[in-house]
């Protein structure tokens, strides 16, 4: 049986999401309505706040969604420590269709996040061919989050 998982934060990049799961059968653009990016937890990999996302009736999250087999999301759950998968439906295609994705468990205040991890955020939305424009709002979410909470 396979799973959709859902990616907003570094799970974007293809090479990550290859070294951990291997190859997945397919991706798709996608998104979240009424929940929002923010970085709420640090990370001593990344050297900054990492991606979660928040209820937000205003927002939505701009990602994919991979098609995994149950041994797959199995491997991300080790991966995705300080997580907890929950069910979602995103948007894609005109349609909606369930889906898995990981949330933060014990949400904090926000942490910057490196830029390191903003790149990888980015480069995965144009390694999955986003527009221009959707890369461009994500990007400038991101850096507001960041002024706006300095």
């Amino acid at each position: 049986m396979a799973y959709w998982y859902f990616a907003f934060g570094s799970n974007l990049s293809m090479e990550q999401m290859e070294n951990r799961v291997s190859k997945w059968q397919d991706s798709k653009k996608a998104f979240l309505k009424y929940y929002k990016l923010t970085f709420n937890k640090f990370s001593n990999r990344w050297n900054g706040g990492v991606a979660d996302i928040v209820k937000d009736s205003k927002e939505k999250t701009h990602g994919v969604i991979y098609s995994i087999s149950k041994e797959q999301l199995d491997i991300m759950d080790g991966f995705e420590v300080g997580y907890k998968q929950i069910p979602i439906t995103v948007e894609c295609e005109n349609k909606s269709l369930q889906a898995i994705t990981y949330t933060v468990i014990n949400k904090d205040k926000f942490y910057p996040p490196s830029e390191k991890y903003i790149r990888t955020i980015l480069g995965g939305l144009v390694n999955h061919d986003f527009s221009k424009e959707i890369i461009n709002e994500v990007e400038t979410k991101i850096y507001s989050m960041i002024s706006n909470n300095k």
